[in-house]
Formats: C-alpha cells, sequence, structure tokens
C-alpha cells in the first residue's frame, strides 16, 4: 500500500482509546512486571491512575501495595531468579508513582517480598508482580 502511495504512511492513523479500567474499595489490582523490570504496561498505568483516584476522593482510604519478585524454571532445568532487589525497587516505584499523582504518602503502606517462591514451570511470570488494595477506614 505505501508502494503504491507513499503519502499513506504520512496520514494520521487515531486509534481508539483504553477503556479506563473499573477499579473497587477492597479489591486487590495486580500489575505483572517482565523479568528484571520494574516497569509495568500502558493499561497497567491507566490501573494505578484510577486506583489513586480512588483513594484520593475518598476521604481516610489506606492504600497496601505489596511487591514481589519471581524466579523461572527453565525448560533444560535451570531456574533462573530476580535480583534480590526487585521487589522493592517495584514497590517503591509504585509508591511513589501513586504519591505524585495525589495519595498522600502516610497513607502507603509498603510491604516487600524479598523471597521468590519456588517455580514450577508454568505461569512463573505471575509472581513478578505488585498487588494494590484500597481500603477504606469506615
Amino acid at each position: 500500500m505505501i508502494e503504491a502511495d507513499p503519502a499513506t504512511s504520512l496520514r494520521i492513523v487515531r486509534l481508539p482509546a483504553l477503556p479506563v479500567p473499573e477499579v473497587a474499595l477492597r479489591r486487590t489490582e495486580t500489575i505483572y512486571f517482565p523479568f528484571e523490570s520494574d516497569r509495568a504496561s500502558g493499561p497497567d498505568a491507566m490501573k494505578l491512575l484510577e486506583l489513586a483516584r480512588l483513594a484520593v476522593a475518598i476521604p481516610g482510604t489506606r492504600v497496601e501495595v505489596r511487591a514481589y519478585r519471581g524466579a523461572s524454571l527453565l525448560d533444560v532445568g535451570q531456574v533462573l531468579t530476580e535480583r534480590p532487589d526487585m521487589a522493592r525497587k517495584r514497590g517503591k516505584k509504585i509508591a511513589d508513582i501513586l504519591a505524585g499523582l495525589g495519595v498522600p504518602e502516610q497513607t502507603i503502606a509498603l510491604e516487600i517480598i524479598e523471597t521468590a517462591p519456588a517455580p514450577g514451570g508454568h505461569r512463573d511470570w505471575e509472581h513478578r508482580k505488585v498487588e494494590l488494595r484500597v481500603s477504606s477506614a469506615r
């Protein structure tokens, strides 16, 4: 298509907006991470934004941030474990983002789970995560 009409490559493409994720009080939301990374995806960033909005909108809320590191069982039987500081890096980054979005720092409770669970070779990626929960004192 571009060979036939090179101007096609210069046209603006408008993609539909991502849906706004629904978050709720007392529901745990999970953000997953690539191996050895503290960077989440765009949809996860939207989830984080909505959690921050919820926490700021309701007086007396508390945000629990629980961060994990993971390990993967490779096909050859070797275990590949993330470096020891990954859970702390993930948790701190998420807590800092929440604070930057207006959540009062004193309402953010950060828990770091340093020990990587033993990998089983199936869905090991699910352990590389941060769990978030907004709860109200009421």
